[in-house]
């Protein structure tokens, strides 16, 4: 496969600047309103279109980018979309589209191209929208293509033809989850090992033989969860991302389509948005329906294939069967991280750099990304007989670790081989990345739990005796406050299962009666002699935590290598 590829690529002149280089775009071309009312047939249109719109020039002739426009349709839309700027006659659109190199049979099938000028002036509420910047509370109607990458609009179509030139050499012969974890770096410091689980999570869409990996990200506030993730969706083509806060049942209503990314930022979802994601995950090689009543008549939703689902948010309110689905991060808040984003920080603003932007590298990740999710693959792992872990009483993690194992082959599909039965083989490389990245997130991986609650259960372990720990003593041990110990382990009143409690099995709260003697210190006059005087005694009740780990210690498996291959 790798050899075809390189067939078709070259190295274009000039590139190590380009790659460096920023470029902008201020604007989506806008509506002229006095032209539309000038010109008196379709050729005056056609020509001003050429004269003024390079992506009306580039699609009408038939030389567009097609990792920009990746089906016919989207290349169709795009040109509506331009001529609609200049012309609101329905008749004139189709005559120029027909004139267009865009044309194919299937235009004259069940009135296609009507449908589709019809469906782009809907959008557009029978008007273009100018593009406008918001002042303070300003409400602007105005629909966005969600689907185009608006910041790439400025670029002229030999800089795109570069960065899809690049994109394909490094699918081809380089390392294509380095490149884009090595441009992650340059816009967020850190926070690798989330970053390379979020590349192989998207990756894994494009498996058919796969049950996903869904990421969840915590940590305090400032501590970069949220810039993390945008960082890195940055480098997603926006027609497989959408960023929302929706209700779940609104997502029934967003035309998603198979393979989309859905990023909910401090974004703890509430019980109805929780069974949607359960329902969706269960079921996330098939589609997931809803059906609903309109106009008295049934109506049926659908949630497309292989949708992954990503969260930021400062503690994990999520009940168990939601944690048994997601690979679980923590934003790393140690005081060398702190330096590093205080240093990045101090070196884009002395060169006037945007802490995210469209580079060429951008550019080229997008087009990395483009052409693996563009396609969909099965993938075998010849091996997969001979892997072992430590611990097989948790039948997610296994399956979890093969997902791992197909995203990371699935990066590299140009450079691995292809069985008779077009089936993506995995290499021995696929394998020791998976197992490096697994065993660095065992413990949350195998515990379903974030690192505050990782430390309240070590800490419980390792100080509870024979009485178990109170709660003034958990903060004061892990230095987490009292009301947060609290409501880690009891959860949230409005979301069950919420808690440690719930979450891991063996904790347990005991309520004791606890007594205390008052004692006094009184002085003999005539002896000079202290002596204690018992006053009584007070008692009160005291909730303890324990775990009963009935002499094992499960902690112990993640002392060593968690995951080992037996030799053949």
């Amino acid at each position: 496969m790798a050899s075809e590829v390189e067939k078709v690529v070259y190295e274009p002149e000039g590139f190590e600047e380009l790659e460096n280089k920023n470029f902008w775009v201020d604007c989506a071309p806008e509506l002229d309103t006095q032209k539309c009312e000038e010109f008196s047939s379709i050729e005056e249109v056609i020509e001003y279109s050429t004269r003024n719109n390079k992506i009306f020039k580039s699609i009408f002739n038939g030389k567009y980018n097609n990792s920009k426009y990746p089906t016919p349709r989207d290349a169709e839309k795009a040109l509506i979309e331009c001529l609609v700027l200049y012309t609101q006659n329905q008749d004139w659109i189709l005559e120029i589209l027909n004139k267009s190199t865009l044309k194919r049979t299937k235009w004259d099938e069940n009135s296609y191209l009507q449908n589709l000028v019809h469906e782009v002036l809907s959008l557009k509420d029978d008007h273009p929208v100018k593009q406008t910047k918001l002042e303070g509370n300003q409400d602007v109607n105005q629909d966005i293509n969600e689907d185009v990458d608006l910041d790439e609009l400025g670029f002229p179509e030999e800089t795109l033809d570069q960065a899809e030139t690049k994109a394909l050499r490094i699918l081809a012969t380089g390392d294509p989850i380095d490149y884009v974890l090595e441009t992650v770096e340059e816009m967020h410091v850190g926070d690798k090992n989330m970053q390379e689980g979020i590349g192989i999570s998207i990756a894994s869409q494009s498996c058919s033989n796969t049950d996903g990996i869904q990421i969840s990200v915590n940590g305090k506030s400032g501590t970069g969860k949220s810039d993390a993730m945008k960082k890195h969706t940055h480098l997603l083509p926006a027609r497989y991302k959408r960023v929302t806060n929706v209700s779940s049942k609104a997502l029934y209503y967003m035309n998603l389509r198979p393979g989309m990314v859905l990023f909910f930022d401090d974004k703890d979802p509430d019980p109805a948005l929780e069974e949607v994601f359960k329902r969706c995950t269960t079921n996330y090689q098939g589609f997931t329906v809803y059906n609903t009543v309109k106009d008295q008549g049934r109506l049926q939703l659908v949630i497309p294939p292989r949708i992954n689902w990503y969260f930021t948010s400062v503690e994990s309110h999520v009940t168990a069967q939601m944690l048994n689905r997601q690979l679980l991060f923590d934003s790393d808040t140690s005081s060398v991280q702190d330096q590093s984003v205080f240093d990045l920080q101090k070196k884009n603003a002395k060169v006037g750099k945007s802490s995210i932007e469209v580079n060429m590298k951008v550019l080229i990740c997008r087009r990395i990304y483009a052409h693996i999710k563009d396609q969909l693959f099965r993938v075998k792992i010849p091996f997969a007989d001979r892997i072992e872990l430590k611990m097989i009483n948790d039948r997610r993690v296994f399956p979890l670790l093969l997902d791992m194992i197909k995203g990371y082959t699935i990066f590299k599909y140009q450079q691995r081989s292809v069985d008779e039965e077009g089936c993506l083989i995995a290499d021995l490389e696929d394998f020791y990345r998976a197992k490096r990245l697994f065993e660095a997130k065992a413990e949350s991986v195998i515990t379903h739990l974030n690192e505050n609650e990782r430390k309240i259960i070590r800490y419980i372990m390792e100080n509870q005796g024979s009485n178990g720990c109170t709660y003034d003593e958990i903060a004061k041990g892990t230095e987490i406050p009292y009301k947060t110990v609290q409501r880690i382990i009891n959860g949230r009143k409005d979301r069950e299962e919420s808690g440690l409690i719930e979450k891991y099995n063996g904790l347990e709260k005991i309520d004791y009666t606890e007594s205390k003697l008052e004692q006094e210190t009184k002085c003999d006059p005539e002896t000079g002699y202290e002596s204690l005087i018992n006053k009584g005694s007070t008692s009160r009740r005291v909730t303890r935590l324990k775990i009963n780990t009935e002499n094992v210690n499960p902690w112990e498996v993640f002392d060593d290598g968690f995951v080992y291959l037996k030799e053949q």
